[in-house]
């Protein structure tokens, strides 16, 4: 799912003719660096081919981090530009899958995927300028927690829910809003949490 060739003369598998001259590679093309916009388009295109190879996409999608990473600390324009572009895009590759930046943050204690995800450890120590510029957050808010139960709540519209969709409710219930809330008095919960059902 390449938009552009790439040689890769470095790679254990090539074995070519030797070496290419400089003026060949000027000539190729293989001595520029490619647009951001380009980068964006690749990491974009890699993120539709969910068809299981991950080794393929998390290579290209490393790649992708790196640049765009190396990119908006070097131009504030760039930095603009990748923020437009990326924020509503799903490009964190997260569990085998591409995920938006809102679904995605560096801590959570807990398992709640498909609705929420915890950064890979790889990518937050890496890429965390491009993560941090696109609004992924360091840990999850309660009205995050809150709209994943109002999502399982419309998605099963007053049916019982399934066991794995009751387990993930009781854990975000339990460890995110519990953890996030239990030094605040009762009133203050009421007030601003009414519809949750707290411990």
């Amino acid at each position: 799912c390449l938009l552009k060739p790439i040689l890769n003369e470095n790679s254990s598998s090539f074995k070519g003719c030797g070496p290419i001259s400089l003026a060949v590679k000027e000539y190729l093309g293989l001595l520029k660096k490619p647009l951001p916009e380009l980068v964006i388009d690749q990491l974009k295109e890699v993120a539709k081919h969910t068809d299981g190879n991950t080794l393929y996409q998390d290579n290209i999608t490393n790649a992708c981090y790196k640049f765009l990473n190396e990119a908006i600390l070097l131009n504030e324009t760039t930095k603009t530009m990748v923020v437009t572009e990326l924020k509503s895009t799903p490009f964190i590759f997260v569990d085998s899958t591409y995920v938006d930046a809102e679904k995605v943050a560096f801590q959570l204690n807990f398992e709640a995927a498909p609705y929420l995800y915890q950064m890979p450890t790889k990518y937050k120590n890496n890429f965390r300028d491009l993560f941090e510029s696109v609004g992924v957050k360091q840990i999850f808010t309660v009205e995050d927690f809150a709209s994943v139960l109002e999502a399982i709540k419309n998605a099963n519209n007053c049916r019982k829910i399934s066991e794995n969709d009751f387990q993930l409710c009781r854990r975000i219930i339990s460890e995110g809003i519990w953890g996030l809330i239990r030094e605040k008095s009762q009133d203050f919960c009421e007030k601003n949490y009414g519809q949750i059902l707290l411990p």
